[in-house]
């Protein structure tokens, strides 16, 4: 894979997909999110298809650690699989 060099406008885009996921995150809840998995599947794959494109390694990028929480709770979300109801 090869290395890209991170700059600023890098790191603020990846800024700007964290704070759309910390906004996903309070609307799940606050409840407004209808389907909860199918969004935060939705978030991570434009995080994964921006690291490809871009060929940036996460780890080196400021912005993706100060919001790693968020990102570790909507990939959580996003394998979360229903509970399923006993009739």
């Amino acid at each position: 894979m090869k290395t890209v060099a991170v700059s600023r406008a890098l790191n603020q885009a990846i800024a700007d997909l964290s704070a759309a996921v910390a906004e996903f995150l309070q609307q799940v809840h606050e409840g407004a999110v209808p389907d909860v998995r199918a969004a935060a599947d939705e978030h991570l794959h434009a995080m994964r298809e921006f690291a490809r494109c871009t060929g940036v390694d996460l780890n080196d990028v400021p912005a993706w650690n100060e919001n790693i929480t968020n990102w570790r709770a909507v990939a959580r979300l996003a394998a979360s699989v229903p509970a399923r109801i006993e009739q």
